[in-house]
């Protein structure tokens, strides 16, 4: 039931809010402090005796704008002409910020105290030895405890501001932090952490800025202030060379990059941009030039951008390339670590940041598939493996002091619904075990997503990368050609088989006219085989398909036996490409593709396993020895 007294006292403020604004465009020498003390008093108790009521009214609103923050505004404007002014406009600022900085802190305490409220940075009483007063004469409405802690983020927040306006940057910090950890679901204290940054660290003030978009409850201005931040941003000069950059120069970049996408989705200029980013750190990461919280920091802001673009195809390709080129610029240095240093290597946390997004955006994983990442990333969770850290079992859903700062970000929500974010910061000792553990974890994961597993976990434990994907759903293009030698998508894909293919490129080259005359054929028998087989989405992944022969195998068989036989290579004394007893390679080739591919291939030895060297490797060292005794003869 709303307060009878509540209602009254606010009809009354209706005529003080007139006066007040009034007095406050008139001249500084007014005495307006006598129809700001009437308001205030009347908010104040309207808040306390029934604080749902006047959060419906937006009573906290016109609290601080009627009786503080245009008044202050006006002092602010007038004390910048010190010659008309002189000193004394600047006294009355100084006395008015410091009333103001009184209210808001006697407001706090006093809803504290009434609603039973014991908050980290401001105790209950009774811890203390203090007996709260109640005033058994007035009727208080009891209000919910989510609003409870919303009224005191209000306060918090405005005393940051008057903090903000006294240059007293530490002490506003402070109470804007404080403002987050009651409500990180509330945008209004990031905003103005961004503002207090803004005169400091640009990359700080936009990242502050989309964590005040990316919350559940957005404060509406900060997106006005992202984009104009941004439109700063947009002067970069590319670098003719490519070079170097430094960490301020890099930070430019970054940020003209996502002004580019953000602002005018200018996909060609931005790749131009992307590539000094990729060039770049890799070398700046290498000599540990940032600080996990600035790398942290890039991370959340192409992760918020990422979110933002989801229907531009272009601008989501170019900020995925970006991620990519940022996360293997982090895992290249484990190439020179060992298993002892690995949890001390200070771009973990931004790593796990983003496998915490992968994971909470499945959708996300396909668009970052790229070979080399994957490489790096098993690289790192083997190093994780082989450090043999103990699992701390006591904190297993604690937050980590990354989780910690990302609590409320909206893309990361699903995976921090698990999280204990209450209780002690952790120790630096516990807080590593702990993070190599969710490396892990998220790594099986990835192994075992079921719609893409970009890398898998071997038998004897190891992650591995999956190397030479199919796609069974997708049925073969009559128009393209299917030898993987000629297909330009495959050594755009994958281009781990294409570098193992090189030399048998190179041998088949000369003799190119003569397989054209044959294509048809082959490409008749392979669509044949093609529409009889569905070949496994993924190879290697364990159990019996490791064993099987890939359609590309049947295909490179055919191709070589057909330039063996045109070769009229003497196969008589020598190691063939292909095991078994018999000199003809069409032989062999035909036994091969008779048999359905689920069946595993007897007497046969892959191009590339098998004890000492490869088949392959013995042919092109005969190549060798044979062209070497032709020059010697001549």
């Amino acid at each position: 039931m709303v307060s009878r007294v509540a209602v009254e006292s606010l009809k009354k403020a209706e005529d003080l809010k007139e006066i007040t604004s009034n007095l406050q465009k008139m001249d500084y020498n007014c005495n307006i402090w006598p129809a700001q003390q009437q308001l205030q008093k009347i908010y104040h108790d309207v808040l306390i005796l029934d604080l749902e009521y006047a959060l419906d009214k937006k009573v906290e609103q016109d609290l601080w704008n009627y009786c503080f923050k245009n008044y202050i505004a006006s002092l602010q404007s007038s004390a910048k002409d010190k010659k008309a002014n002189g000193i004394h406009v600047q006294n009355r600022l100084s006395w008015f910020l410091d009333c103001a900085s009184g209210f808001y802190l006697s407001l706090l305490q006093e809803i504290c105290s009434v609603f039973n409220l014991d908050l980290p940075f401001m105790r209950h009483d009774t811890l203390f030895g203090f007996k709260r007063y109640v005033n058994e004469n007035v009727v208080i409405n009891r209000p919910e405890r989510s609003s409870c802690y919303y009224i005191c983020q209000h306060c918090l927040v405005h005393l940051g501001d008057v903090a903000r306006y006294r240059n007293q940057m530490i002490q506003a910090e402070s109470f804007y932090r404080h403002a987050v950890e009651l409500g990180s679901s509330s945008g209004h204290p990031y905003n103005q952490l961004a503002l207090l940054e803004a005169s400091r660290d640009r990359l700080s003030t936009v990242f502050f800025y989309t964590r005040s978009i990316a919350v559940a409850h957005k404060f509406p201005a900060a997106i006005t202030n992202l984009a104009n931040t941004l439109m700063k941003s947009s002067k970069f000069e590319v670098p003719g060379d490519g070079g170097k950059m430094s960490v301020a120069e890099y930070e430019a970049a970054f940020l003209h990059l996502h002004s580019l996408l953000y602002l005018t989705q200018d996909t060609a200029s931005a790749l131009r941009i992307l590539y000094c980013l990729n060039q770049s750190l890799t070398p700046l990461i290498a000599t540990q030039e940032f600080t996990p919280w600035k790398l942290i920091q890039m991370a959340v802001i192409t992760i918020f951008m990422y979110t933002q673009m989801d229907g531009n195809k272009e601008v989501s390709k170019v900020l995925a390339d970006h991620l990519v080129g940022f996360l293997n610029a982090l895992l290249v240095p484990l190439y020179t670590m060992s298993p002892e240093s690995v949890l001390d290597y200070f771009a973990l946390p931004p790593v796990k940041v983003v496998l915490c997004w992968l994971k909470a955006e499945p959708s996300a994983v396909v668009a970052l598939n790229r070979q080399h990442l994957w490489r790096g990333l098993t690289k790192l969770l083997n190093l994780l493996r082989s450090s043999h850290a103990t699992t701390p079992v006591n904190f297993i859903n604690a937050a980590l002091p990354e989780d910690t700062d990302l609590q409320g970000f909206l893309p990361l929500e699903p995976e921090f619904s698990s999280l204990t974010f209450s209780g002690e910061p952790l120790q630096e000792d516990v807080a590593k075990k702990l993070r190599a553990f969710r490396l892990i974890k998220y790594g099986e994961w990835l192994s075992m997503k079921p719609d893409l597993k970009p890398i898998f976990i071997s038998e004897n434990g190891q992650f591995e990368v999956s190397r030479f994907p199919t796609n069974a759903s997708t049925p073969p293009d009559n128009n393209q050609k299917l030898s993987p030698l000629n297909s330009g998508n495959v050594q755009d894909n994958w281009k781990s088989r294409s570098r193992q293919n090189v030399a048998l490129q190179s041998f088949l080259k000369k003799s190119k006219p003569q397989v054209n005359e044959k294509s048809l054929e082959i490409n008749s028998v392979l669509e044949w085989q093609d529409k009889n087989q569905l070949s496994a989405p993924w190879w290697p992944q364990g159990g019996s398909q490791k064993d099987e022969t890939p359609a590309w195998v049947n295909q490179d068989i055919l191709l070589m036996s057909n330039q063996l036989s045109n070769y009229n290579i003497k196969t008589e004394g020598t190691y063939t490409l292909f095991s078994g007893t018999s000199e003809n390679p069409s032989m062999i080739t035909n036994n091969l593709l008779q048999s359905n591919s689920t069946v595993p291939l007897a007497n046969h030895q892959s191009l590339w396993s098998g004890p000492g060297p490869s088949p392959l490797e013995r042919l092109l060292e005969q190549q060798k020895q044979m062209r070497s005794a032709s020059e010697y003869d001549t």
